[in-house]
């Protein structure tokens, strides 16, 4: 919060200096629309920074209002930029080690660009070759989604299977105890269901994954799942929601990674 506080107190101050001189004002080679300090901002530069970003961020910046919504930002990482040198953070050892692991980074990224995307031209008829020639490498395996409650407490456990039993909603008892954080299932978060997964999953829950494929769509496993995990015990409530049976992936599908 502190940190907060002290940065929104900075950009006040930077910005009123930018009110203050922002007038255009003319150099023998360009025009200057903000100063402060020692340091001008040209049209020149305000112009090369919109035209390399993304053509939809161009857009945004592309009128009066936006170049002006731009020149400010412009203004403000330049002073801080500054206020970081005068305080000697361009001197710490550990920043510069991080600048030059970056440089480095990006030096690495480009001869790779330059020895091998720009060489080495994969055609259409490459990829298909490649498709055609290693298919079973994109068979998709029968997978399952499920909508599962699992908590800690066997007698919780029973108690949820009983209101089940009595006719509630497989659905929303799941989305109330995610939502209480009390369920501790593979559909944490999503209100108890889980991604389409494979038998090949969860292998540390066997139980667990033997009990999915053994339902059918929509059916609920009749009793409580005593699931052991590591030196722990869940207790699961388990609904098959939908059954995907295995698949040969289009090449549209995979053309990206063929």
């Amino acid at each position: 919060m502190r940190k907060s506080i002290l940065l929104g107190l900075l950009l006040i101050a930077i910005a009123l200096p930018l009110l203050v001189n922002g007038c255009a004002k003319k150099t023998s080679d360009d025009i200057i629309l903000a100063s402060f300090d020692k340091h001008n901002i040209a049209a020149s530069e305000l112009e090369k920074e919109i035209s390399e970003l993304p053509k939809w961020k161009q857009d945004k910046y592309k009128d009066m209002a936006g170049r002006e919504e731009y020149l400010t930002l412009m203004a403000e990482s330049r002073m801080i930029l500054q206020v970081a040198k005068e305080k000697g953070l361009d001197k710490v050892q550990s920043i510069n080690d991080e600048v030059k692991s970056f440089q480095e980074e990006i030096m690495r990224d480009k001869i790779a660009k330059m020895e091998v995307d720009d060489k080495v031209k994969i055609t259409d008829l490459d990829v298909e070759k490649y498709y055609a020639e290693h298919k079973e490498d994109y068979v998709e395996p029968d997978m399952v989604s499920i909508t599962e409650i699992t908590v800690k407490e066997e007698d919780k456990a029973k108690e949820i299977l009983d209101q089940l039993k009595a006719g509630e909603d497989f659905t929303e008892i799941a989305k109330e105890i995610d939502a209480k954080g009390e369920s501790f299932g593979p559909g944490q978060g999503n209100g108890g269901k889980t991604r389409p997964f494979s038998k090949d999953s969860y292998s540390s829950a066997k139980e667990f994954v033997e009990v999915a494929f053994s339902l059918k769509p929509g059916e609920m496993y009749d009793g409580v799942l005593v699931q052991p995990l590591g030196e722990d015990t869940f207790y699961m409530l388990i609904r098959q929601d939908e059954f995907m049976p295995t698949r040969q992936q289009e090449l549209a599908e995979v053309k990206d990674d063929a």
